[in-house]
């Protein structure tokens, strides 16, 4: 039976060691997986749950899918394919809204109005030059670990962030929830890196003919 014991004590120090794994190196891990110079693409689900959707448990649901892109420390791309074709691009200094259908472009300034895009940037960061302005929780799951991400002093628009990582701390889910209620969840599935030349990727060039509208910068 010495095998059995063996067997238990692998089991053991396995458990213990995914369980000693501390916020900082899960953060850091996180930033090894998306490092600069480098750029990641997957596809992605977005489901959004409004307040009273939220609250009663009711199909108050939007739903989105598509591709996303990202190259540390802000770059950042989505290619909305259902329900309708959307582009969303910023390079870090201003974010461009392309709505197909409408042909129409909005151009927000990444700092003042990108909230929400920021959000999901500073996850793939691991939340790096940050960590003092948010309280970090986490916790190791079967195959898995979970971010609790808390804005120490909330003043913008979300109030906190759960944030699921695979076996190898590669992001799979975001799920954003704001001061009115309402969560956001983005699933993320077949991730792989782009080989350069990737800049164009995060690039925009208005197309001709489009409605530009320009938010308060």
């Amino acid at each position: 039976m010495r095998w059995l014991k063996f067997v238990v004590v692998l089991l053991f120090c396995s458990t213990s060691f995914a369980q000693a794994i501390d916020t900082k190196t899960i953060l850091q891990r996180i930033r090894e997986n998306y490092p600069e110079g480098k750029a990641v693409k997957a596809e992605y689900i977005r489901k959004t749950t409004t307040k009273i959707g939220a609250v009663m448990g009711e199909g108050q649901e939007e739903s989105a899918s598509g591709e996303i892109f990202f190259s540390a420390p802000n770059k950042l791309r989505l290619e909305q394919s259902t329900p309708q074709k959307e582009v969303l691009v910023t390079d870090g200094h201003k974010i461009y809204w392309h709505i197909l259908s409408k042909d129409e472009v909005y151009i927000y300034d990444f700092k003042s109005q990108g909230e929400s895009v920021q959000t999901i940037v500073n996850v793939f960061q691991g939340m790096k030059g940050m960590e003092t302005e948010f309280k970090i929780e986490s916790k190791a799951e079967d195959k898995s670990y979970k971010l609790q991400i808390t804005p120490l002093n909330p003043q913008g628009e979300f109030s906190s962030i759960l944030l699921t990582l695979d076996e190898k701390f590669r992001v799979s889910k975001i799920a954003i929830k704001t001061i009115s209620g309402s969560i956001t969840e983005f699933y993320l599935k077949g991730q792989q890196i782009i080989p350069p030349p990737f800049d164009g990727y995060f690039q925009f060039a208005i197309p001709e003919g489009v409605k530009v509208i320009k938010e308060a910068q």
